[in-house]
């Protein structure tokens, strides 16, 4: 045996080990050979509560607020609260995001994440707290449409309230004139 045949038998047996791996994680790891380094993928899906025609106007909304700062912010916040000894700059974490790809899945109606990074448990982390982030916001989004809502019913049911008064005074002025 040759040298190179070694060192081809040790290649597959990596990559079999890193398949394993993966598939005894649970995560979705796909492997790209990039340059002289191995890069994994994960991918989060967050599936989005709307109906009809909306599905494809809500999830264009949702996937441009997720390429925000503030957005970004979140889901670092969201892998340091869910990873709090991680020894991962926020640099790093940064540069994986903005690798990272974010598309509408139309059968599903829902998003999909998809981190890249040479760490796969890295890429994993972030794509959950991608989806976790986005989850989150879209609750904010939604409990402050029904803030709005109910405001909006409170301000009716008022302004029938008054009228109805008004309409109770005018009979009773007509009764008593």
């Amino acid at each position: 045996m040759n040298f190179k045949s070694i060192l081809i038998g040790f290649g597959l047996c990596i990559f079999l080990l890193v398949v394993l791996f993966a598939g005894l994680v649970g995560h979705d790891v796909v492997l790209l050979l990039g340059g002289w380094h191995w890069v994994y993928g994960s991918t989060s899906i967050v599936r989005l509560m709307c109906s009809g025609d909306d599905f494809e106007v809500q999830g264009n909304r949702l996937i441009e607020d997720c390429r925000s700062k503030l957005m970004v912010t979140k889901v670092i916040l969201e892998y340091r609260m869910t990873h709090p000894v991680s020894t991962v700059p926020d640099e790093k974490i940064i540069e994986v995001i903005d690798g990272s790809d974010i598309e509408l899945v139309f059968g599903e109606r829902a998003i999909a994440i998809k981190m890249y990074s040479e760490n796969p448990i890295l890429a994993s982390d972030l794509a959950n707290a991608y989806a976790e982030a986005i989850v989150k916001q879209d609750g904010e989004l939604r409990k402050e449409e029904r803030k709005k809502a109910l405001a909006r019913v409170h301000e009716n049911v008022a302004t029938h309230c008054r009228y109805m008064e008004q309409i109770k005074k005018d009979l009773f002025d007509r009764r008593n004139s």
